[in-house]
């Protein structure tokens, strides 16, 4: 997930995608954003990482960058 650095509005996204539990209108909601903004940010981040989030392999993938920064950013 190293291509993701430095591209907040993508990590913000994968955030919100995995809180709001893959669904991408409720995700797109909560970044004031429209779904399709939020499909082209997965997209872009499946094409920075080669991480597809819309697959089991990426899923579980994504859930370990995102487990990890989520207790990175902890106090």
């Amino acid at each position: 997930m190293a291509p993701l650095r430095g591209r907040g509005e993508l990590w913000d996204t994968l955030l919100a995608y995995f809180a709001h539990d893959f669904d991408r209108r409720r995700a797109a909601r909560a970044l004031a954003v429209h779904p399709n903004t939020v499909d082209n940010r997965l997209a872009r981040v499946h094409a920075l990482t080669g991480v597809d989030v819309t697959t089991a392999d990426g899923l579980l993938t994504a859930a370990v960058a995102v487990a990890h920064r989520r207790r990175s950013a902890a106090p």
